[in-house]
C-alpha cells in the first residue's frame, strides 16, 4: 500500500462512510426518528423526510401508477458540517467541507452507527462503502486538462480538443471483491470566471456479509479507504497537488 502526503487544503466538499444493511422486518420508519434524540437535538436540530418514488407502467404503457414510500430520515448538524441519514435500509454518516482527517470522520461515524444500530437492530450489514466528492479549482486559462487531471477522456486527435462540458462515469472492479466509482465532470464557467471547477468523485464500495456488531464493518472500510486514496493521488498529476498543499 502507497504512502500518500497529507495535503493541508485537501479539495473533499464531501466526504461519507456507508453500510447498507438487512433491516429488522418489525422496524417501523417513524421509530427511526428516535435517532436525532439519540444524537441530541442541540447537535442535529433538523430533520427531514426521506422518501422514495417508484413508478409502474402498464403493460401497453397507456397508464402509469407513482407510489410515494417514507424510508427514513435526513439529520443535518448544527454546526453545518455533518449530516446523518438513517433508513430503514442503511446508514450514511458525512463530513462536509472544510474536510478534517479520516480519524474525525471515523469517529463521528462510529457514535451515530451505535445509535442507529441501538434503535433499527440490523440483521446484518450487507454492503459497505466509502466516498470523497472532490471539487478541484484550477485557475484559468487551464490549457490541456490533460496537465491536472489524468483521466480525462481521449479525443481523437483528427478532432477538435476543446472542452466546456464534460461528464464521466466509470465502474471499475478490483481483483479483492471491491469496487470503484469514479465519476468525472467538468463543470460550466461563468462568464468572468477564474477559475474552472473538476469534480472527481471516488465510491470504493464491497458488498459483504458482516455482523453489524464489533470491528467487522469497519475492519472492512480500511482497505477500502486505502483504495480511494491509491485512486485519488494517481488521477491527478503533481501541478494539481501542489494546489492543495
Amino acid at each position: 500500500m502507497a504512502d500518500h502526503p497529507r495535503l493541508s487544503r485537501a479539495p473533499i466538499i464531501e466526504a461519507l462512510i456507508d453500510f447498507r444493511v438487512e433491516p429488522d422486518p418489525t422496524l417501523r420508519v417513524p421509530d427511526l426518528r428516535q435517532i436525532q434524540l439519540a444524537l441530541g437535538t442541540e447537535a442535529f436540530p433538523e430533520v427531514a423526510p426521506q422518501r422514495q418514488t417508484t413508478v409502474q407502467l402498464s403493460l401497453d404503457a397507456t397508464s402509469e401508477a407513482k407510489q410515494v414510500q417514507d424510508v427514513g430520515y435526513l439529520l443535518r448538524g448544527a454546526d453545518g458540517l455533518h449530516v446523518v441519514q438513517v433508513q430503514h435500509g442503511g446508514f450514511t454518516f458525512s463530513r462536509l467541507k472544510p474536510y478534517a482527517d479520516w480519524n474525525e470522520l471515523l469517529a463521528g461515524a462510529r457514535d451515530a452507527w451505535a445509535k442507529y444500530v441501538a434503535i433499527a437492530k440490523p440483521r446484518r450489514v450487507t454492503r459497505v462503502a466509502v466516498r470523497t466528492i472532490n471539487r478541484l479549482e484550477l485557475p484559468l486559462p487551464v490549457g490541456d486538462l490533460r496537465d491536472w487531471v489524468r483521466t480525462v477522456p481521449d479525443i481523437p486527435s483528427t478532432l477538435p480538443q476543446g472542452i466546456s462540458e464534460m461528464f464521466c462515469r466509470m465502474a471499475l472492479p478490483m481483483r479483492d471483491g471491491a469496487v470503484v466509482i469514479l465519476t468525472q465532470a467538468l463543470e460550466p464557467m461563468p462568464l468572468g470566471a477564474e477559475r474552472c471547477g473538476v469534480i472527481l468523485d471516488i465510491d470504493v464500495f464491497r458488498v459483504a456479509e458482516l455482523s453489524f456488531s464489533g470491528d467487522a464493518p469497519w475492519a472492512a472500510l480500511a482497505p477500502m479507504r486505502q483504495l480511494k486514496n491509491d485512486f485519488f493521488f494517481e488521477c491527478v498529476t503533481p501541478r494539481t497537488l501542489e494546489l492543495c498543499k
